[in-house]
């Protein structure tokens, strides 16, 4: 299992990661596939991405500790994968304001 521990990629961003395992793959170290969402802390804080429901619990007691839902404004998905929205539907419960 890799490292989800949220870490910074400059003083405003932070990378979460997500993970999903990958079966059958005969090569080694590529057992699993890891999904990075990013959490921009700006004058209105957004989510890119919001990780991959396997890991659900990890990556949202991650995301609530960098930030207070009632905090977050904005959420940007990439594309419509379930490795990039599977905890969309949580996250909206918890952060009302978000567009």
């Amino acid at each position: 299992m890799p490292n989800l521990t949220p870490h910074a990629t400059r003083d405003d961003t932070r990378v979460l990661r997500s993970y999903l395992p990958i079966p059958d793959v005969p090569v080694p170290g590529f057992e699993l596939l890891v999904v990075n969402s990013y959490l921009i802390k700006y004058q209105q804080p957004f989510l890119m991405d919001t990780g991959v429901p396997i890991v659900e619990d990890e990556f949202l007691e991650s995301l609530w500790f960098l930030i207070d839902p009632q905090g977050l404004r904005w959420i940007f998905l990439t594309h419509n994968d379930g490795d990039l929205t599977g905890t969309i539907d949580e996250v909206m419960a918890a952060a009302p304001k978000p567009r």
